[in-house]
């Protein structure tokens, strides 16, 4: 009796593996925080769907997450590149000095402009499993979202403190998940993907710094966050990186020439993804 239920339960373990390892996302996409510089993200984005690479799970982080719920509503890159052409980020902001809060801006303005594109959806509704992040003030954890309400989720992932308001939502005070992860690799990790794609859209690190006091202090803070992104990326199979350079969250000037630097990055790492995948045997999404 004791090798009948031996078997029987090596059985089910067996079964249960096979059907675990259907349900993992075979290729995940991480897209970065970088304000302005998320219109690189779309410019990859349709190089992927031109070459047919299949995306099973879509992570963003701030500028990358409010890209990557509309790229897993539509799946449409140009769809999404039409959508962004249209906003132009400074008016998601509603600055009002007469009623200043805890940020230069409430969420308003960002809050239609996702409802009106995407509307009151949850998570399940996207076609793209998809997840974003952002960071507790309160304990200063990365809080990760991937079920309930779509739209708060995002908006807190991209709520810049200063800038904006932050988010009060599921009992938490959240604000922008680049304070936490600029480039939430480890998040895209949890799901147990076969490959992970990151796009890095970091801000480059300047040679050249103020040799005083300030600049010393300035310099400090972005080798910090220059080597939180090194070691956020080691994760990655493949990282895509625009030769993006640093503009004001408030300069939206470069949206297209960022959209084709996005574009020209993917390209140039098109033969590696291709190989990867072969590898893998992970199959075209024709």
């Amino acid at each position: 009796m004791k090798k009948y239920l031996k078997i029987t339960l090596f059985f089910l373990i067996f079964i249960f593996n096979i059907y675990a390892q259907d349900k993992n996302p075979k290729v995940a996409l991480v897209l970065g925080a970088g304000g302005q510089r998320g219109y690189a993200h779309v410019g990859v984005l349709e190089v992927l769907e031109e070459n047919n690479i299949p995306i099973d799970l879509i992570v963003g982080s701030s500028a990358g997450s409010m890209v990557g719920a509309f790229y897993a509503h539509y799946k449409d890159a140009k769809k999404v590149h039409d959508i962004f052409c249209s906003v132009d980020l400074m008016n998601l902001l509603n600055i009002n000095f007469w009623t200043l809060h805890l940020g230069l801006s409430d969420t308003k303005n960002m809050k239609d402009m996702l409802e009106k594109n995407i509307g009151d959806i949850n998570f399940s509704d996207l076609k793209i499993p998809f997840a974003c992040i952002a960071a507790d003030l309160d304990t200063g954890a990365l809080v990760n979202f991937d079920k309930g309400k779509l739209i708060p989720s995002v908006i807190a992932s991209c709520s810049v403190p200063f800038l904006m308001d932050p988010v009060k939502y599921d009992g938490k005070i959240l604000v922008d998940g680049g304070i936490v992860d600029k480039i939430p690799v480890s998040t895209a990790k949890q799901y147990n993907p076969d490959v992970i794609i990151a796009i890095d859209i970091r801000d480059p690190l300047e040679k050249k710094y103020d040799y005083n006091i300030a600049g010393f202090s300035k310099r400090a803070i972005e080798i910090m966050e220059y080597q939180q992104y090194e070691y956020n990326i080691k994760g990655a199979d493949i990282v895509i990186k625009p030769n993006l350079f640093s503009v004001s969250f408030f300069d939206s000037s470069h949206r297209e020439e960022f959209h084709e630097l996005g574009r020209k990055a993917a390209l140039e790492m098109m033969p590696k993804i291709l190989k990867l995948l072969k590898d893998k045997n992970i199959l075209p999404n024709y």
